[in-house]
């Protein structure tokens, strides 16, 4: 997967946004952060009775409404995977013999799958909210925005909207053998040999909406700095991440340990 064009476009914009706010205290860049976090996915749907982590990592651009509220463009990519441990007689069509169906025993089947996000997500700071709750009504709106100005810990939730591009492939766990694909060239020759082995380019692969929701807490190193550790679910609006159709949507958490740089200087 190429990156290069991702990583240098968030080069130039972060290197952009420092020097327009060297000449105006009101400039594009302010109440604005970038974030980064790396971290593992794990995945929730058919094919999940031994469950496997992959790597994943995400880049976010953070918008600071108020205090209370922000609005956050994300760009993750990593790897799914999982696998089932079984018995059965495989009466897989594309499992032929010189073009001929035969009948095998199968012990399991996995999955591994790589995939591209976009989203858009709110975000709302609970520690505020908790904070109104049991605070005296004593203590004015001025006070409140000092102290979650000062606070060293928040913890936020997340909710969103993407836009996910994968290529996924299916395959008996014990014999390797082909059982399906998105995004992989069905190739028929050699009784399906080949199958699931060569990947179409990512503009021609599936683009499925999801569903963001997690929580995020943020630990604030400097005024300039955040640590940030995230439980974020992702629910697809598809059943076809692990390659196998049940009718009932995949899902998968990534959890990820990350820090935000806050590009405006107040």
């Amino acid at each position: 997967m190429k990156m290069k064009p991702y990583i240098f476009g968030l080069i130039f914009f972060i290197f952009t946004c420092q020097i327009r706010a060297q000449d105006a205290n009101e400039s594009l860049c302010d109440q604005l952060s970038v974030s980064t976090a790396f971290g593992l996915t794990q995945f929730h749907g058919d094919i999940i009775k031994t469950k496997n982590i992959k790597p994943a990592f995400s880049v976010q651009l953070t918008k600071t409404i108020d205090d209370k509220h922000k609005l956050q463009a994300e760009f993750i990519m990593g790897r799914m995977a999982g696998q089932n441990s079984f018995s059965i007689l495989c009466n897989n069509p594309y499992h032929t013999i010189d073009g001929v169906h035969v009948q095998h025993q199968t012990k399991g089947e996995r999955f591994d799958a790589e995939f591209m996000e976009f989203d858009i997500n709110y975000l709302i700071n609970l520690s505020i909210l908790f904070d109104k709750v049991i605070s005296s009504k004593e203590i004015n709106e001025t006070t409140y925005r000092k102290k979650a100005k000062n606070r060293k810990l928040n913890f936020l939730a997340k909710v969103g909207f993407g836009l996910n591009m994968f290529r996924t492939v299916r395959k008996e766990l014990d014999t390797d053998e082909f059982i399906n694909s998105y995004g992989y060239q069905w190739l028929w020759e050699n009784d399906f040999e080949d199958a699931g082995a060569i990947h179409k380019a990512w503009d021609e692969n599936i683009i499925e909406r999801n569903f963001v929701l997690g929580i995020i807490t943020k630990y604030k190193i400097s005024k300039r700095l955040e640590i940030d550790f995230a439980v974020v679910n992702r629910i697809g609006g598809n059943d076809k991440w692990d390659g196998k159709l049940s009718n009932k949507d995949d899902m998968f958490t990534f959890y990820s340990l990350g820090s935000t740089f806050n590009l405006s200087k107040n």
